[in-house]
């Protein structure tokens, strides 16, 4: 999903390292670290995010967050070394909310077919702004 939605606005694909180096869910196996982030490792287009995701809006908004941040480390992928790296961290991060917020509108949800053009009334909208106010502003 996270990423039909950057292809569809022309940005990139994510890379066959991501896909099969990142971390998704949390393995069975063994104890890790579940707080979600994104990685350039620096080398051969190798980008990761690590995320123990379940199938709910938070995570939702999580992984377009994190994968928003690989989004802009491909961007600047060209540059040289000292410039591989966000102009300052808080616009890094506004880059990942402004994303990550887009994903879980009620425009975008309709778009996915994860909730009916019906059920977005006045109050739906009100408690959704409220809800990103306090979370974000607050």
């Amino acid at each position: 999903i996270s990423e039909n939605f950057f292809t569809s606005i022309n940005l990139y694909s994510m890379t066959s390292k991501f896909w099969s180096l990142s971390m998704f869910t949390k393995p069975p196996d063994r104890d890790v670290d579940c707080q979600p982030s994104a990685s350039d490792m620096g080398y051969h287009n190798d980008y990761r995010v690590k995320i123990c995701t379940i199938a709910d809006e938070d995570y939702l908004y999580t992984i377009h967050h994190e994968m928003g941040h690989v989004e802009y480390y491909m961007s600047y992928a060209k540059q040289p070394f000292l410039y591989r790296d966000g102009a300052n961290s808080g616009f890094h991060e506004a880059i990942g909310d402004t994303i990550g917020m887009y994903a879980i509108s009620p425009t975008h949800l309709i778009k996915l077919d994860f909730i009916d053009e019906e059920t977005i009334t006045r109050h739906y909208e009100m408690n959704f702004l409220m809800r990103m106010a306090l979370q974000k502003v607050v």
